[in-house]
């Protein structure tokens, strides 16, 4: 689904499997390791609630403060971090725009181990 014209992003609402904290990487199967990532939530959802989830384009975020031009990963939590991950999956969801935006953009994700 689109969004109004005029605007940069691609959602979906979908019901939560779990409960979700907002601004968290969402996959198909509520972990990050090696299911098909749909998306970033733009807020929290309980059990059984909608939960919407931008899947590409531009999204902001107040308590965000990302270095500008630098990966943004996905833990296998969902977590969002600009950290480098030394275990789990490596997976980039977009890429730091200001220190309060990103653009979601995903790339093929890699075993760390």
């Amino acid at each position: 689904m689109s969004g109004p014209p005029g605007q940069d992003y691609t959602h979906v609402n979908i019901l939560a499997g779990e409960n979700v904290n907002g601004h968290r990487s969402i996959n198909i199967l509520g972990n990050m390791s090696n299911t098909p990532f749909l998306g970033i939530s733009t807020g929290s959802a309980m059990v059984g609630n909608l939960l919407q989830v931008q899947q590409t384009g531009y999204l902001t975020h107040s308590g965000w403060s990302w270095t500008t031009g630098n990966p943004i990963y996905a833990l296998d939590d969902g977590t969002l971090t600009q950290a480098f991950p030394l275990s789990g999956n490596l997976v980039i969801v977009g890429y730091g725009v200001t220190p309060t935006k990103m653009f979601i953009k995903q790339e093929p994700a890699i075993l760390l181990g």
